[in-house]
């Protein structure tokens, strides 16, 4: 029945699909659109996963451990289509290009939740499953396809980010991290003045990092959470201590510089999603 050509011209179905105006941007891999007028989504699984797992890095000057990464393991992202086409032709044509976009490993997947689009690094796992030629005048053709994050929470692709300007004393600040997974922040500090100031220390939960330095003004501070770093003026430097880590909802942070200053300070992270 479902290759008759009455079946599929929709002489037993409702609605026409042909009529329908489907978003593109819900999911994308590798830039290629993965719904749209042929492809058609009629499930997300995103919460096939197994261990939430964890790195840790050593820092030698002050024989402390801290949290390098944080993400899951062996999580899989299920999604069910339905592609249909005018012809078999046109079928094989639509599934030789998604083959063309799906082989390639390790590229951003993006799924949009509620107006948030949420990104991860993946790959598809089973190729080889899912494309099973037909050879005859197939229309509609129901598949699964299996993307494996890789090692990596989904992420939103707009950064958060928090400033405050012309700061001349210590202060406690607070970064809302609103969904279900830990974020490492960065801060960027632009000191606008600076007199004897040879301390700069963030403080949030357990975690305290301090660089040590003979600052001026004009000294650009970068501390990149995400790729455990430190740069003044763009060189790296030493630091003590362990990065700061943003748990689910509300975090206080305090930073502390000694002597007289005033600075600036943008704070800037992802929220991530299990």
């Amino acid at each position: 029945m479902y290759n008759n050509f009455l079946y599929n011209l929709n002489l037993f179905n409702h609605i026409s699909l042909e009529d329908t105006t489907v978003p593109q941007d819900d999911i994308v891999y590798n830039g290629y659109w993965l719904q749209n007028d042929d492809i058609i989504v009629s499930n997300i699984n995103s919460d096939n996963w197994k261990i939430v797992d964890s790195k840790i890095y050593y820092n030698s000057l002050t024989d402390n451990w801290g949290e390098l990464n944080y993400y899951l393991r062996e999580k899989v992202i299920t999604v069910v289509w339905i592609i249909k086409s005018d012809n078999a032709e046109n079928m094989n044509n639509l599934l030789d290009t998604l083959k063309g976009v799906l082989w390639k490993n390790n590229q951003n997947l993006d799924i949009k939740v509620n107006w948030v689009i949420r990104r991860a690094k993946a790959s598809c796992i089973n190729l080889s499953d899912i494309f099973n030629r037909q050879h005859y005048n197939i229309t509609f053709l129901p598949f699964s396809f299996d993307f494996r994050i890789i090692n990596e929470f989904q992420k939103e692709i707009i950064t958060q980010s928090q400033t405050l300007t012309s700061q001349t004393a210590w202060f406690t600040e607070e970064l809302v991290n609103r969904w279900s997974a830990k974020s490492f922040p960065s801060f960027t500090i632009l000191l606008n003045s600076a007199t004897t100031v040879t301390s700069i220390s963030i403080v949030m939960w357990d975690n305290t990092i301090t660089i040590l330095d003979t600052y001026s003004a004009s000294d650009v501070i970068v501390i990149d959470g995400v790729n455990k770093t430190v740069e003044i003026n763009s060189v790296a430097v030493d630091y003590t201590w362990t990065f700061p880590v943003l748990e689910v909802w509300v975090n206080s942070y305090t930073i502390t510089l000694d002597w007289t200053y005033n600075f600036d300070l943008t704070a800037t992270y992802f929220n991530n999603f299990i």
